[in-house]
């Protein structure tokens, strides 16, 4: 009950703090809508210029998660106060899946508006979808591993690149988007089991 909680707690601070200060959300809607531009113009293929932007907003929201943390003190707040590493990652998976659905969701219809092709948007949620959780997973890990290092941007990129990388490589030759689908799953209670460890 305590950690249900904690996460609750930590859940509602995150979200109060975007409300009051948006430019993560909002610098994040821009990258995902203006990258469909590339996209739109050039002969790259869909499937592969989303798996290069879900890459990218991997990368966005890890960093981005991080360096919150860094800039209001948070990192201290974990040593001082005796928050569980469970609940700590539980509520960055679900803040970063939230970001991170956002802003595909900007990028499919930001594409589908310049290609003036509606269907876009189902294809490209329907390739983004299936490894969502688990770069979700990987972006979370990748800056709670960060946070409890104390280690700074470049080492997090690398850690989030190295940890997204095959799922995107999955994603780009599989067939099977419920196979993908349950990776991401197995991955995030991995990752949360990891999370518990760091501490």
């Amino acid at each position: 009950m305590r950690l249900a909680t904690v996460i609750i707690a930590l859940l509602h601070r995150e979200f109060l703090s975007t409300v009051r200060s948006p430019w993560e959300v909002l610098a994040l809607l821009v990258f995902a809508s203006t990258a469909s531009i590339p996209t739109a113009v050039s002969s790259i293929e869909e499937g592969v210029a989303t798996i290069l932007v879900l890459l990218f907003i991997t990368l966005f929201t890890s960093t981005q998660s991080y360096l919150r943390d860094k800039w209001k003190g948070v990192i201290e707040i974990y040593y001082i106060y005796p928050i569980p590493p469970a609940a700590t990652y539980a509520v960055k998976l679900a803040y970063t899946t939230t970001l991170m659905t956002i802003a595909i969701t900007a990028y499919a219809l930001a594409l589908a508006a310049l290609k003036n092709e509606p269907r876009i948007v189902a294809e490209t949620v329907s390739i983004a979808a299936p490894p969502l959780i688990y770069l979700a997973a990987a972006a979370s890990l990748a800056s709670m591993i960060a946070v409890h290092l104390k280690s700074e941007t470049p080492l997090l990129i690398a850690v989030t690149t190295i940890l997204s990388t095959p799922i995107l490589i999955t994603t780009a030759t599989a067939q099977n988007s419920l196979l993908i689908i349950l990776s991401g799953v197995s991955y995030a209670i991995i990752a949360s089991i990891i999370a518990e460890l760091i501490d």
